[in-house]
């Protein structure tokens, strides 16, 4: 009989704990965030994002960021941005290419306005798995810090590599590097045509550099 007892117990706290983690807890912040409710909001967020769900990591980690009707906290948006990147939710929120830009100089003093010390390691793995999931922003600033040696073993094959793939993913000044790296012989064999082809390519996407580049060619 007691065994029963502790059975059906220990069945009711399973399915209990199952429902709770079932629950649409970014579905819900999403509710309340429409409803004005912003504190409530985040909080479902950072629920959603506890449990796994790398669109709600996303959703606090914009509310902290910009202070969307709670209290701004670069901390809490970091935190959350590499919670999302390492979740793996990088298509259109981009998170890990987010988490590098406030790893760097620019994404710490000039767009969140922190202080915060530089962290060219991480900002290189964060960079590293956004290039990964095509992201033309992190392809390039990977290979700006293999270029630079910053936070990685300076690798100009590397950063021709990242380069080219930002290119590739119509970056504009991507390929303006990679020209520079070819008409130089920085880390590839020289070619003044395959230079001009990427400065080429550079001036169509609207990058100025690549312009005057193929012009002086």
């Amino acid at each position: 009989m007691k065994t029963s007892k502790i059975l059906f117990t220990v069945s009711i706290l399973f399915i209990s704990f199952n429902g709770f983690c079932g629950m649409d807890f970014f579905g819900l912040g999403k509710k309340l965030f429409d409803e004005k409710n912003y504190e409530k909001a985040a909080e479902m967020y950072e629920k959603s994002c506890y449990y796994g769900d790398a669109k709600g990591c996303i959703a606090a980690a914009k509310m902290f960021d910009t202070g969307s009707g709670i209290e701004q906290n670069a901390d809490k948006a970091l935190k959350y941005y590499e919670k999302g990147c390492e979740l793996g939710f990088n298509n259109d929120q981009n998170s890990c290419t987010i988490t590098g830009l406030k790893y760097t100089v620019l994404g710490l003093s000039f767009e969140t306005g922190t202080n915060f010390e530089p962290n060219y390691e991480k900002a290189a793995t964060a960079y590293e798995i956004a290039c990964k999931y095509d992201s033309a922003q992190g392809c390039y600033n990977l290979g700006r810090l293999y270029e630079t040696g910053a936070g990685v073993h300076k690798s100009l094959f590397h950063a021709g590599q990242s380069y080219y793939k930002a290119c590739d993913l119509n970056d504009g000044t991507a390929c303006y590097n990679l020209g520079r790296l070819f008409q130089t012989a920085t880390g590839v064999t020289k070619s003044t045509e395959k230079a001009k082809m990427y400065y080429q390519k550079a001036c169509e996407l609207s990058c100025d550099e690549g312009c005057e580049a193929e012009k002086s060619l």
